[in-house]
C-alpha cells in the first residue's frame, strides 16, 4: 500500500475508534484537515490518546513576541524604581553595579540612577544608547541628563556578548528587550549569570499576550514560581540565589 492509502486507513480505524466519544475538545478530523496535504506522514506525529479516551494535541511554542518593540510607561518605571529601592536596602553600605539592556536605556538607567539612595552607584546602558562608531546618541545623553559619566554610561557592544570591560560582577541586570524566544531565552540566561548572589534579574515585558514568547522565555529560564510580577503592568523581577527580599 502506498503512504496516501496507509493514512486514509489509520484515520478510518481512528475515528471509528473514537467516535462514540462525545467531548468538548478538539476532534481527531479536525487535526488531520490541519495538515498540509504535503506533509509527510509520520504515524509518531498522531496526537496520544489520554486515558479519558481524548485526543490530546502536542502544545506548540510560540516563538516570537506579538509586538516589535518592548513596552514603556510610567507604571513600569515606577516599578522599577521599588524594585532597586529594595536591592539597595538588601545592599545597605555598599554601592550597586547595575546594567540596562536593549531599548529606552536613557529613561531606564535614570530611574535606576535616581532610586540607588545613600551609598550610590553606576549604571551601564548597552543597547540604543550609541552610534555606529561607539558614541553617546545625542538623544540619548539628554534624556540621560547631568547624570551622565557621573552614575550612567553607555557602553558599545552588541546586547547579546557579553561586555568585556565589565570589572565586577553585577548587582541588577534590567531587559527591555522582546523579540524571539530562543534569543530571548539565551540573553536573559547569558546575563543573569553574571549576577551577584541576592542580586536582581529583572524586564519590562511580562505580558502573556503581546510578549508571549518572552515570558515563555523567562519563566523556562528562572521557573515560573521565582518570577515576581505586579498585576498591574508587566514589569517583573527574580531575585538570584539569596533569602528574598522584604517588602
Amino acid at each position: 500500500m502506498d503512504e496516501e492509502k496507509i493514512r486514509e486507513a489509520i484515520q478510518e480505524i481512528i475515528v471509528i475508534l473514537l467516535g462514540l466519544i462525545q467531548d468538548d475538545g478538539e476532534s481527531i478530523v479536525e487535526i488531520f484537515e490541519e495538515m498540509d496535504e504535503d506533509d509527510d506522514f509520520d504515524p509518531e506525529s498522531l496526537p496520544k490518546i489520554s486515558e479519558t479516551g481524548n485526543a490530546k494535541r502536542k502544545e506548540r511554542r510560540i516563538e516570537a513576541d506579538e509586538m516589535e518593540s518592548p513596552p514603556i510607561s510610567d507604571s513600569l518605571m515606577s516599578s522599577l524604581s521599588g524594585c532597586v529601592s529594595l536591592l539597595a536596602k538588601l545592599r545597605r553600605g555598599d554601592s550597586l553595579n547595575c546594567m540596562v539592556i536593549g531599548e529606552y536605556t536613557g529613561m531606564l538607567s535614570a530611574v535606576v540612577s535616581d532610586s540607588f539612595g545613600g551609598p550610590g552607584g553606576r549604571v551601564l546602558c548597552l543597547g540604543d544608547c550609541v552610534d555606529s562608531e561607539g558614541h553617546p546618541l545625542k538623544e540619548w545623553v539628554e534624556c540621560v541628563g547631568e547624570r551622565f559619566q557621573k552614575t550612567i554610561w553607555p557602553v558599545k557592544g552588541d546586547i547579546t556578548q557579553s561586555f568585556q570591560g565589565m570589572d565586577r560582577p553585577l548587582d541588577l541586570v534590567v531587559f527591555s528587550t522582546c523579540g524571539i524566544y530562543t534569543e530571548m531565552a539565551s540573553l536573559i540566561n547569558k546575563w543573569a549569570g553574571l549576577i551577584k548572589p541576592g542580586g536582581i534579574v529583572c524586564g519590562t515585558q511580562y505580558d502573556s499576550e503581546q510578549y508571549a514568547a518572552s515570558v515563555e522565555a523567562i519563566t523556562e529560564v528562572f521557573g515560573e514560581k521565582r518570577v515576581d510580577s505586579p498585576e498591574k503592568n508587566s514589569f517583573w523581577s527574580v531575585q538570584i540565589d539569596a533569602v528574598k527580599l522584604e517588602k
